[in-house]
Parts: C-alpha cells; structure tokens; sequence
C-alpha cells in the first residue's frame, strides 16, 4: 500500500482568532480558548484500519476532548478518529469503526507548558501512543474489537469532532498517514519538514 500524508500544509480553513505562532522551527497554528478557534482542512483526509497520527503540541490549558486532530463528524460520518487532548493534560484516542465499535485510551504524560511530539498509530488491533519518540504507556477506558473502518471526512485541526472542545496551545506540523509506522519512522521524521506525500 502507498504510504500517502495530509499535512497541516494543505488548504485548510481557519476559524476564529487562530493565528501564526512561531514553533520549533518555522511557524505553527496557535490556537486560544473560547470561541470558534480551529481549522479544518478543505478536502477529505481517508483512511482504512492502519493509520498514524502525529504533531507537535505546546498546550497551555488542558479541557477534556480538545481536539488535537479528529476527523469531523458535521457532515454524518459514523465513524471517527479523536486524537485530542483529557482535562488532566494526559493525551487520549477514541477510535469508532462502521459498526459503532469504541475503543477509548488515555496516555499518563502531562503534556501541558512546553512542546511535544506526539503520535497514535492503530494497526487494526493495537492502539499505540508516542511522546516525545517514546511509546507512551495507557489507561484503557473501551478496548472492543474493532472491525473495518472507512474513514473518509475533513480533519479539524484543534477542535474535537463535533467542534464542540478546542484546544488552547499551539500545534505544528500536523501529520496523517494511512500506514502504521513504527516508532523508528515516527523518530526518523519528527524533527524533519515533510512537504510532499511520502
């Protein structure tokens, strides 16, 4: 299978007061809490059961569900990624296939007042979390079997999927692959500028 990326780079909308920030290196999407404050991309994001998740984070105040990156549900998709962002400041995944299967975990890293790597990757089985490189122990709230996925929708960047929780920080290099990678790729590349589908 080729390996395609949607990176924050694409066409996207921005929504709000989100503005330019500087990052590790170049820019990013700084993102304030209250009011309508996130991104959406213009075109679809898609993806089967393999698929990895990745950016920086610097989150200034943690709220339950803010959004990191989740596809968006606005327009009737049954089934969904959430990767965002609990009220303790600890990362957390919800992943829902076709048939309304749930899996839900949190991370136990505080991720809360300087930047962050941050990854998921999901392999069809195994739901995986990664800071800073690192693979990232869990709290396992739902762990059902999960059947196929066809995810197919916009990616909010910074807003849960219903746009209901955003985030207050700032988050770079946004990335989406439709590949699980491993946790030697996800090093490889999290200090690198991606430009182009790898």
């Amino acid at each position: 299978m080729k390996k395609t990326l949607c990176t924050i780079a694409a066409a996207f909308l921005l929504l709000g007061s989100v503005k330019q920030a500087t990052a590790q290196t170049g820019q990013a999407l700084n993102f304030s809490s209250g009011g309508n404050n996130y991104a959406i991309t213009s075109t679809n994001i898609a993806h089967g059961n393999h698929f990895t998740y990745e950016a920086w984070v610097n989150i200034i105040t943690p709220s339950d569900w803010a959004g990191i990156m989740t596809t968006n549900t606005q327009t009737g998709q049954a089934q969904w990624v959430q990767f965002s962002i609990n009220s303790a400041g600890n990362l957390r995944c919800e992943i829902v296939d076709d048939a309304n299967n749930n899996k839900t975990y949190d991370g136990t890293t505080v991720l809360t007042g300087s930047w962050h790597h941050v990854a998921i990757t999901f392999d069809g089985t195994s739901l995986l979390f990664y800071v800073d490189g690192n693979v990232e122990t869990t709290t396992i709230f739902q762990d059902a079997t999960l059947g196929t996925m066809t995810v197919n929708s916009l990616l909010n960047v910074g807003a849960e999927r219903s746009l209901g929780s955003q985030i207050n920080g700032t988050i770079d290099a946004a990335r989406v692959w439709n590949v699980t990678r491993t946790q030697a790729q996800i090093q490889s590349t999290m200090h690198i500028e991606l430009t182009s589908a790898q």
